[in-house]
């Protein structure tokens, strides 16, 4: 690798910023990257990307809140990225439908939160509680 990159004449940062990748890879997966396979390569693109995002955002209750009242994503939301990734990554097998008023897992939501909500149909479930 490291003779290709010259050859290819890649500055010796990037020659050096491509190895510490592919060293961070191989100590993340515990063996070669040689005998990896795609789906290795993607659960670790998945995770460096995960630690950018909390890098940069540091979300305090939920994963992915809400930019102005640190909620949880709106199920709307949730919708329009996969859309929007789905479409961006050119894949062309449509999602499964889901109902809509399908309720998220209970781990989704904030247990005894302290906001309110104008969702009739959460409030009535009790997922959201003032305090």
């Amino acid at each position: 690798m490291f003779e290709y990159m010259q050859l290819r004449n890649y500055s010796r940062s990037t020659i050096k910023s491509y190895t510490n990748m592919v060293g961070a890879y191989a100590r993340y997966i515990g063996k070669s990257p040689d005998l990896s396979d795609w789906e290795e390569v993607r659960e670790y693109m998945l995770l460096a990307q995960m630690r950018e995002y909390w890098r940069i955002y540091r979300p305090s209750v939920f994963l992915f809140e809400r930019s102005v009242s640190g909620g949880p994503l709106s199920v709307r939301t949730a919708q329009a990225i996969f859309q929007h990734a789905k479409a961006a990554s050119g894949i062309q097998k449509k999602s499964p439908h889901i109902p809509s008023g399908t309720a998220l897992p209970p781990t989704c939501w904030k247990p005894e939160s302290t906001y309110e909500t104008t969702d009739r149909t959460a409030a009535n479930n009790g997922r959201y509680h003032k305090e």
